[in-house]
């Protein structure tokens, strides 16, 4: 099978014997102006395989035990509270040149400043061989409006012809699930949903850097009254007891 040359799908070759990991298929729930899409409510499959310097499956091996684990688009890991991970469907295990993981996002790209996620897939710690391979980024969102046949086609069609894409970036539409019969929302209202969520949160954080801008700046100002008043105050102080003085001088 030809290798992937999708630039941000990273792989770490093994010294000995130049096998590397490589995403064959990531079946993401939308892709949105050319922007992959998932929701926290379903799971996605994400397909491993394992080939060597030629470019050929390695079908041949020991059963290897992969980790998932999820992280930021620039590759820093994200961090969660105790009990509550960044994803699900972490493990798989890799046999016969082939894993296939289902991972569920548990992490909002809303409540990360809008950041978009990856997986990265590696070899356990109780491996000596370190492989690794870290998939595009996605943006996560709660709720996602499909039209199932259309999603259904595409995973088909993706399951039909597993080799790469002519891109090299192995995606595919995963089945989201059923809408009510009659719903009137078609694939481009999905899809206009889904972008204009994307911009009002963008809204959302450009008021909220100017509502905190104008909170710093009424805090100056209330500074700035503050002081003058009590400036006022004083200098009133001061000329009611210059006149009691001058008062007291011509009675004597």
């Amino acid at each position: 099978m030809p290798t992937s040359d999708y630039t941000t799908a990273l792989t770490e070759f093994v010294p000995t014997a130049s096998w590397r990991l490589q995403i064959t298929n990531h079946a993401v729930h939308k892709i949105c102006n050319d922007e992959l899409v998932c929701s926290t409510l379903r799971p996605f499959q994400l397909t491993i395989g394992m080939f060597d310097a030629s470019g050929h499956t390695v079908e041949e091996h020991e059963p290897i035990h992969l980790v998932a684990r999820c992280l930021f688009e620039n590759g820093q890991p994200v961090h969660t509270l105790p009990g509550q991970p960044a994803i699900l469907g972490d493990r798989a295990t890799l046999a016969n040149g082939q894993a296939v993981f289902r991972i569920q996002f548990q992490v909002l790209s809303s409540q990360r400043e809008g950041k978009r996620f990856r997986v990265e897939v590696a070899t356990d710690e109780d491996n000596p061989v370190r492989l690794k391979v870290i998939s595009e980024a996605s943006r996560t969102l709660t709720k996602l409006f499909r039209n199932p046949g259309g999603a259904t086609a595409a995973a088909a069609a993706a399951q039909a012809s597993p080799s790469p894409s002519p891109t090299g970036r192995n995606l595919s539409l995963s089945a989201f699930g059923k809408r009510k019969s009659g719903d009137p929302m078609d694939e481009a209202s999905a899809d206009a949903e889904v972008c204009d969520i994307h911009g009002l949160w963008g809204e959302v954080h450009r008021n909220s850097v100017e509502i905190a801008r104008l909170k710093k700046d009424q805090a100056e100002m209330r500074r700035v009254l503050q002081a003058l008043g009590e400036y006022r105050e004083r200098r009133s102080s001061c000329s009611s007891i210059d006149t009691v003085d001058t008062v007291s001088f011509e009675e004597d």
